[in-house]
Order: C-alpha cells, then structure tokens, then sequence
C-alpha cells in the first residue's frame, strides 16, 4: 500500500477512534497516579485500571481514559467509588463546579427524571458538608449513578491527567496533590455515607 495512503487511512482510524494516538502509552499516566497516592494500598488490575485501599476502608477504583482531539489527546483519570442500593428507580446526577479554581458555585443537573433521581440530589445538595468538600475540591465533573442494585460515584478531576501533543510529541502530567488527593477521599467518603443513608431509608419505605 502507497504510504501516503496508508498515511490517510492511519489517521482516519484514530479519529474515528479505531486506533491509539500516536504518543499514547497505555497505563503509563495511571502509574505516576499510583505514586501520587501513596502510601495507600495500591493493586494493579490491568494496564488502566487500578484499585486503591484508602482510610476508612473505602476501596477506590480508578480507571485510565484517552479523549481524543484533532492535534493532541489527554488522558485522565476517573475516581469510581461503588455501593449496594435498594432503590427502585435509576438515578443519574451530574455535578460540575466553576473552573480549575472552584471559583463558581458546584452546579448538579439530574439526567434522569423520577422519584428516586430527585430524592438522591435533594439529599446530597441539601449537606453541607458535602458541599464544602466539593467547593474545595477541583474537580471536572462528579456524577452520582444507581441502577440494578449498585450506585457508582465517578470523579474526573482537573489533576491526575496529562496532555500529549502529537507533533512533536509532548508529555505534560498534571499531579495529583496531597490535599487534593485528601479532599477527593473526603468526599467520597461522605457521598458514600449519604448513599447507604439513602438505601437504608427506602429499604424502611
């Protein structure tokens, strides 16, 4: 095949998404995560999955992902903290906060509604310690998922990513730091502490 062509075709399947970006090295921005946060326990499940015993004894997953844009690609990390649920309905919360600073009021937008949907974020909007963690806490975006008996909390933060330029190849990592690394557990903590609060109660209902 003329290499011009092959050129063509190499470059339609990564904007297609039928191939890795030129410079993506799988796992390889998972690993500098897993020294951030040390000293907890940290347990390799693949190249871009990772599991991570924290205080308290929450076990957090974390999960490598490329976004794709015409010239670069980033790859960032999503914090995934899971739980058993009674609930009925399924449930879909989104929360985003202003900008890199937390500048701006955290906003949360449910993408599903029904009973259970707007029980969950008037239960998790209405704590205010919650939502102080999530003010400090510089976040992407944070949403709240229950279906089939489990809920899921997924945190994409700003840190924990890298930017990669394609020509010429260029790796910058953003690193996760001590007290945000703090803070993220926190919330978790006590998001997961609302979500068994929220099961517990349907389960009386």
């Amino acid at each position: 095949m003329n290499s011009d062509v092959q050129f063509l075709n190499n470059v339609w399947r990564w904007l297609s998404g039928g191939m890795e970006p030129l410079g993506y090295r799988p796992g390889m921005t998972l690993s500098q995560v897993e020294q951030n946060l040390q000293p907890y326990e940290c347990k390799r499940l693949s190249d871009r999955l990772l599991h991570v015993h924290c205080p308290h004894g929450l076990t957090i997953e974390v999960q490598e992902r490329v976004n794709r844009q015409f010239r670069s690609f980033s790859v960032n990390c999503h914090f995934r903290l899971r739980g058993y649920t009674s609930l009925r309905q399924p449930v879909s919360l989104r929360f985003k906060n202003g900008d890199l600073l937390g500048r701006q009021e955290t906003r949360c937008r449910a993408k599903i509604d029904n009973d259970a949907t707007r029980h969950v974020q008037a239960v998790l909007c209405s704590d205010a310690q919650l939502m102080a963690l999530l003010a400090r806490l510089q976040f992407r975006a944070l949403t709240v998922k229950a279906d089939r008996g489990e809920w899921v909390l997924d945190i994409e933060h700003f840190a924990a990513s890298e930017l990669v330029s394609g020509i010429p190849i260029g790796n910058s990592y953003q690193r996760l730091s001590y007290d945000q690394r703090v803070l993220m557990i926190d919330v978790m903590r006590r998001a997961g502490q609302l979500m068994e609060d929220v099961s517990s109660l349907s389960m009386a209902a």
